[in-house]
């Protein structure tokens, strides 16, 4: 086909798929990225005049306490501007099939410089490891991951994660799925966070997602979510 007399969108079209089927032929592939951003804030966390500023891990993952020491010694609402670079190296094996199924694991790493406060400062370190596999009707993509935060204003951190996502194509070209994802949270207690262990605790989030595309360039997207938090009680000061 590519020595026949073609039109230009044939033409990109052929080389197209012969790309695909050379990349194909190989099994095993790894990829890096790098990328570079910034990060602004107009608040320190939800009490600003507390004068506390935690670093968030995530969204599922609020602080049970707040007894750590003010940094900077702010008071009230404030601004705080990072810059952010991340990177990421990940290897993925795909399998002898005619579905595509593949096997991937990498690690990545994050940090983030803030200026005044530093409320925004950190460095997250993080090891993955999941799966894409199509089952009968069933797009199921299983994932570990490990992280280690550490943050200029909040102890240091691990979480470990499992989730698990089944996708499903439901009647007039309408994609669903169904995400789960259990994780266990440590903070680890230092001199200037002696109540860490205080926010260790278990977390667990639900989601389901609708979508449909309508246009080539334009999709519609719509997501429900709960999430929920367990501190470990036996590791609580007394």
């Amino acid at each position: 086909l590519a020595k026949l007399p073609l039109r230009a969108e044939q033409s990109e079209r052929v080389e197209r798929l012969r790309s695909i089927i050379e990349s194909r032929e190989k099994r095993w592939r790894t990829t890096a990225s790098l990328s570079l951003g910034v990060r602004g804030s107009d608040n320190a966390n939800s009490y600003p005049s507390s004068g506390l500023m935690d670093f968030k891990l995530n969204d599922t993952t609020p602080a049970t306490t707040r007894q750590y020491e003010s940094f900077g010694g702010a008071t009230k609402t404030m601004r705080e501007v990072a810059g952010v670079a991340s990177t990421v190296i990940a290897t993925t094996y795909e399998l002898p099939n005619q579905d595509r199924d593949s096997l991937t694991a990498g690690i990545s790493h994050a940090e983030a410089r803030g200026r005044k406060y530093e409320y925004l400062t950190n460095g997250t370190t993080t090891a993955f490891a999941g799966a894409s596999l199509r089952l009968g009707v069933f797009n199921v993509r299983p994932s570990l991951r490990l992280t280690e935060t550490q943050a200029k204003t909040d102890p240091s951190s691990t979480i470990a994660a499992g989730s698990l996502t089944v996708g499903y194509a439901l009647p007039f070209k309408i994609q669903s799925y169904v995400n789960a994802e259990y994780s266990i949270v440590n903070r680890i207690p230092s001199q200037n966070f002696s109540t860490a262990n205080q926010n260790d605790g278990h977390s667990r989030s639900f989601k389901l997602g609708l979508s449909r595309a309508i246009l080539p360039q334009l999709t519609v997207f719509g997501e429900g979510s709960y999430n929920t938090f367990n501190p470990m009680e036996t590791r609580f000061s007394r």
